[in-house]
């Protein structure tokens, strides 16, 4: 299976701001919590730092930019580059051979696991062409629904594990739009990231304006997490 997708993530360490957890703390109805997860990830030469290659329950997927982004700006955080994605994913009927595919996997290159915990809301563009004055430009959707001409809006806490490292505890919030081509995902993107910053309370913008934005794959070819302070030039 292949998507392309537009989107927008920041990396924080520690937990989040309280506002990002009060955003999720709403009608249930509108949450989705999923499971904690284990993604393995190829952690190769940092020059292909933008190639995402990691497994998860023997599913495959392979995930690299389709263009080189577009600059979003965001009310009290600035100017953010937003990016488009392809993934590719597949689960191969492996049979009794699962434990050495994972094997294979892990020996293939260096590797870092992260542990996900995610929270998961999901809207829907309210528009075919310009939104209306004084109109919402998107509406909640179900966070179950399938993903096409949607954002999900997501709260991760992570942990990263590597070889010979200490565990490093940190989280991510990020925007991952879908539609029905690239031009499309972007405008999704968009609208929905300035309708919910526009929740935010001052605090909150604060930090993410200060907190790292990149990709999964960019973020662990830094290294260990870094403090807030560090992120940012």
């Amino acid at each position: 299976m292949i998507t392309v997708s537009a989107e927008i993530r920041w990396f924080g360490r520690d937990q989040p701001p309280t506002g990002l957890d009060a955003f999720f703390d709403v009608d249930q109805a509108l949450v989705r919590i999923e499971e904690p997860r284990d993604d393995g990830y190829l952690t190769p030469d940092p020059a292909w730092h933008e190639v995402g290659i990691k497994i998860r329950d023997e599913m495959l997927e392979a995930k690299g930019p389709v263009d080189m982004g577009r600059s979003i700006h965001l009310p009290s955080i600035g100017s953010v580059l937003a990016r488009g994605w392809s993934k590719w994913s597949m689960k191969p009927d492996l049979g009794d051979r699962k434990n050495h595919f994972t094997a294979e996997f892990l020996r293939s290159g260096p590797t870092a696991f992260v542990r996900k915990v995610r929270q998961l809301r999901r809207y829907v563009p309210n528009w075919e062409g310009q939104v209306p004055s004084g109109a919402s430009p998107v509406s909640n959707a179900d966070p179950s629904s399938a993903p096409i001409r949607i954002c999900s809006v997501e709260l991760t806490h992570v942990t990263l594990r590597r070889d010979a490292e200490e565990p490093q505890v940190g989280w991510t919030f990020g925007f991952e739009a879908i539609g029905d081509y690239l031009d499309d995902a972007y405008a999704i993107l968009s609208t929905t990231a300035l309708a919910v910053v526009e929740q935010q309370d001052r605090d909150t913008l604060a930090v993410l304006s200060k907190s790292d934005f990149r990709s999964y794959p960019a973020w662990l070819s830094v290294g260990p997490l870094l403090a807030d302070e560090e992120l940012r030039p």
